[in-house]
This record gives structure tokens, sequence and C-alpha cells, in this order.
């Protein structure tokens, strides 16, 4: 089945990659009402994130964090855990934290799953313009070395990622 592109409209919805009418995204929902804090990383696993699939009515709830879980999906879960892996990949995810958190501020933002969202909007939208889409849900480099050699807008969305899974916005 064909994927339709990220930030495709469908059924009135901004969805990212879909296959057979379902939206991709991490195994877990996203959930307005405030998560439960603490990174879990090292639970994760890519396995079955392809097509994990998000029910409409999660994605109407709560957009921001369905955008959210949707980066998890491509980048977050398998940069965080590599770089949960090595120290040197970490401290440069921190400090792309660190820039996207300064980013906020400047702009007036709080550190919300609207700004994230925002915010890895942008990031995202930048990087297709300058012809580097972003890696489909489980494509995204498994191991420390492919993610030290990682593209700047890769790095910052699991930055972002980071940031909302520490915040427990996913």
């Amino acid at each position: 089945m064909p994927y339709r592109p990220f930030g495709k409209q469908i059924g009135g919805m901004s969805a990212g990659w879909v296959r057979g009418g379902e939206r991709s995204g991490a195994v877990r929902l996203p959930h307005c009402d405030g998560g439960s804090g603490g990174l879990s990383v090292s639970r994760m696993t890519n396995e079955f994130l392809a097509f994990a699939p998000i029910p409409a009515d999660a994605i109407i709830a709560c957009p921001a964090r369905a955008l959210l879980d949707e980066m998890m999906a491509r980048v977050g879960v398998d940069g965080l855990v590599a770089a949960h892996t090595n120290a040197g990949l970490l401290a440069q995810v921190d400090q792309h934290a660190a820039a996207v958190r300064e980013a906020l501020h400047n702009a007036g933002r709080e550190i919300g799953a609207e700004g994230l969202a925002a915010y890895a909007k942008s990031v995202a939208a930048a990087a297709v313009r300058m012809g580097r889409p972003l890696a489909e849900p489980g494509h995204a480099p498994l191991t420390s070395a492919g993610w030290l050699t990682a593209e700047w807008h890769l790095l910052r969305l699991v930055a972002v990622c980071l940031i909302a899974e520490s915040s427990g916005l996913l």
C-alpha cells in the first residue's frame, strides 16, 4: 500500500505517514492530561512502531501530542536509546535540547506539547525543503555510530523527543 507524505490532510486532520488508513506512531497513545514523568527509553523498542495505529479521537483530542508521538516513532525511540548508550551522543542531544528550550523561550512559548510540536513541525518542514525528509517510523539509524553521523535536523528532533519524554508529555 502506498504511503502519503508527512503533513498531508486526511479526513480534515493533519497526519503523518499513513498506510491503509492507519496512522503510524509510537506504541503509546498521546494523553492530554499529563504523563507519568521520568525517562523510560530503556524499555522502548522500534520493533512494532511502523504501523502502530493511533485512534482518530486521540489525534483530535490533542493534535500536538499526536505530532510529538509521531516524532518519537520516527526518530525519538531509536535516537534516545542510542544516546543512552553513548555519552558523547547524549551530550550532543543534550546540547540540542538546550537550544530547543532557548528557542522556545525566545519565542515566548512554554515548554509544552504545543510549543514542542510547533518547533518539531518547523524543523521537519525545513528538512523536507532542503531535500532531507524524515525517516519513516522504524527506519532511523539504529546504532550510536549511525546517530553520531546523523544530520542536524534528526538530532534536533531527538532533542525535542527527549524534552517531551522527560516533561511527561508522551
